[in-house]
This record gives structure tokens, sequence and C-alpha cells, in this order.
């Protein structure tokens, strides 16, 4: 996944089914930064979290720098949307067990 940097926050909603009903009610639940109860959802549902981290800095200081993250854990309930948040858009892609898993993003 390239991503370029910037200042902007997206957030993920990674989908391992097409509940359309629990989408929107994700969906709206999201606002500007992590609410507690966004928090604290996550933390019950997420556990093993590991972060893998390449970025490719350039020596031009005003070159992109491109970079990929790798977000490993186990999860809990995989049939509702899990809300992810970070602030560099790009291309995303997500899989589980090799298996694609639809991508939804939302300011």
């Amino acid at each position: 996944m390239m991503v370029r940097v910037a200042v902007s926050a997206l957030v993920i909603l990674l989908m391992g089914t097409t509940d359309r009903f629990a989408l929107r009610a994700a969906q709206e639940a999201l606002g500007p930064g992590v609410s507690l109860t966004l928090a604290e959802e996550r933390a019950r549902r997420i556990s093993n979290l590991r972060y893998d981290l390449h970025f490719t800095i350039p020596a031009d200081p005003l070159a992109r720098i491109d970079a990929t993250a790798t977000l490993r854990f186990a999860l809990t309930d995989p049939r509702r949307p899990l809300a992810l948040d970070f602030a560099a858009p790009g291309a995303i892609q997500a899989e589980s067990q090799g298996r694609p898993i639809a991508v939804v993003t939302s300011n």
C-alpha cells in the first residue's frame, strides 16, 4: 500500500461482511478524532496488534515519501465493521487470511 505523508484524516472501515446497516451505523458514529466510545470498542475487539512500517525517504526533502503500513491483529466478531483511523491518504488494500476485504473510506 503506497501512502503519501499528509495532514488529513481518513477512517477505514474494514468490512468482513456486506451488512449495510452496520456500515451505516459505524459511519454515523465517526467524527473528528477518535471518540472514547470508538477507542473502547476497538480495545475490546482487537488483540495481538502488530505494525510493520516501511519508508523510502528520498534525498530531495520536497519529494514524496513512499511508505507501506501493515497491521496484523486478532479480531473478535469480524462480521461487524471495524473503524481504523490514520492521517495519510493513499491506496488502501485489506485482506484476512489471504482473502481481500472490502474497504470503505470516510472523512
